[in-house]
């Protein structure tokens, strides 16, 4: 009488490696796309400081022309 378990573990043990491999996949991208956010945030904390110094510097000039 042949063992039926042995090919649904096997079978099993394929799925839980695939979920595996799915789960490593996810996870080097989840940590690709966290860095890419704090590349794009630190690029936005960088545009905005250069907007308050160019803002500045525009308000300047107009209070020296009207003088």
């Amino acid at each position: 009488m042949k063992d039926k378990s042995d090919p649904k573990g096997s079978e099993l043990e394929e799925q839980v490696n695939n979920v595996k491999l799915k789960l490593d996949e996810l996870t080097i991208e989840n940590r690709r796309l966290r860095s890419e956010l704090t590349d794009a945030q630190t690029n936005l904390a960088l545009v905005r400081s250069e907007m308050a110094t160019v803002r500045q510097q525009h308000k300047d000039k107009c209070q020296e022309l009207s003088m």
